[in-house]
């Protein structure tokens, strides 16, 4: 599919997860005049719809023996929609909501055979059951930020701490620093490598340039084969 058939797709998608929004908000206008009971019941069901949407088959623990599963978290600051959107669109330029979660399909040819790559890219505090839904999570920060960097750690120690607890061992990890074009950087490469091999399992450490598309075919590749 060509970047601008793909570009108008995820604009139309986004443009009807905004008028069932919409949709929901004049619903719940509405609610007022019923009985508080009936209205409780009516927003239960209004999320059942909403969460219905998210979950459809290849989203949770059901799944297709040709898909790959990718997570890729960060903070608001950590600046991952940039590396997603370059290697999914080929361009910076996407208009997608900063919502707290944004869920992404891809066709690609592997080992000899066509799969589909499942992105769920995640704001903040990962959904506990994405690390086991996942087989690869990329924890992703800013170069020009600390505090993304910084929180990096605790994003995992949630992930790794919900996988033990279920016997589960520790999630394939990959950790990526985004470079934004300025040639300042808060986080040095030497900080940066032992979080991830001290501190992440031995995870491996990338850093990308989405403005220039340095490493981003590259970091996914390797998400994908860890």
């Amino acid at each position: 599919m060509c970047q601008t058939a793909a570009r108008q797709e995820v604009k139309n998608f986004y443009a009807l997860i905004n008028q069932w929004k919409e949709t929901r908000s004049v619903i719940e206008s509405k609610l007022c005049s019923l009985s508080h009971e009936t209205s409780i019941q009516l927003i239960r069901e209004l999320d059942k719809m909403e969460e219905h949407l998210k979950l459809t088959p290849e989203w949770n623990s059901c799944r297709n023996l040709n898909d790959v599963r990718l997570a890729i978290i960060g903070t608001t600051e950590s600046q991952k929609s940039l590396l997603v959107n370059k290697y999914l669109y080929g361009t910076l330029d996407i208009d997608i909501p900063d919502d707290t979660e944004i869920r992404h399909k891809k066709d690609f040819y592997m080992d000899g055979k066509n799969q589909l790559l499942l992105i769920r890219e995640i704001s903040g505090d990962p959904p506990l059951q994405v690390s086991i839904w996942a087989d690869t999570i990329m924890f992703v920060f800013s170069l020009n930020n600390t505090e993304s960097f910084n929180y990096v750690y605790t994003l995992y120690q949630k992930v790794d701490d919900y996988r033990t607890k279920r016997g589960l061992e520790s999630i394939p990890s990959l950790l990526i620093g985004i470079q934004d074009g300025s040639p300042q950087r808060c986080v040095t490469h030497s900080e940066a490598v032992s979080l991830a091999t001290d501190h992440m399992n031995n995870s491996a450490y990338v850093e990308v340039t989405p403005e220039t598309g340095a490493n981003v075919e590259s970091s996914f590749h390797k998400g994908m084969s860890v």
